[in-house]
C-alpha cells in the first residue's frame, strides 16, 4: 500500500503502540500489532479487523484503573503514570 502522507511504499511490521484515555492515569502498550509501516516518514496503519479485535481487550483495561495480571495476552503492559495533583 501507499502511505497518504508521502506516498512512499508501506512495509508489513509488526509494531508497540501505547493506548490511554484522557483523564485516565491507565497506559496500557500492546507490542506486536500488524501494521502497515512507512519507511520514509515513520507513518503506520493498522486494519480495522486488528483494531475491532484490540477494542474489546482494551476497552475494560482503560476503564478500570487498575493492573491486570491477563496470562493469555503477553503482548500487553500496563502502567499506571502518577496521577496529578489537584490546583
Amino acid at each position: 500500500m501507499r502511505c497518504r502522507e508521502c506516498n512512499a511504499e508501506t512495509e508489513h511490521k509488526l509494531i508497540s503502540e501505547d493506548y490511554t484515555r484522557k483523564g485516565s492515569n491507565v497506559v496500557v502498550k500492546v507490542k506486536d500489532i500488524p501494521a502497515e509501516v512507512c519507511p520514509a516518514c515513520g507513518e503506520n496503519y493498522i486494519e480495522l479487523d486488528v483494531l475491532k479485535e484490540l477494542d474489546p481487550i482494551l476497552e475494560p483495561l482503560l476503564e478500570s484503573g487498575k493492573a491486570i495480571h491477563l496470562p493469555f495476552l503477553p503482548v500487553i503492559q500496563i502502567t499506571l503514570l502518577p496521577e496529578k495533583q489537584a490546583a
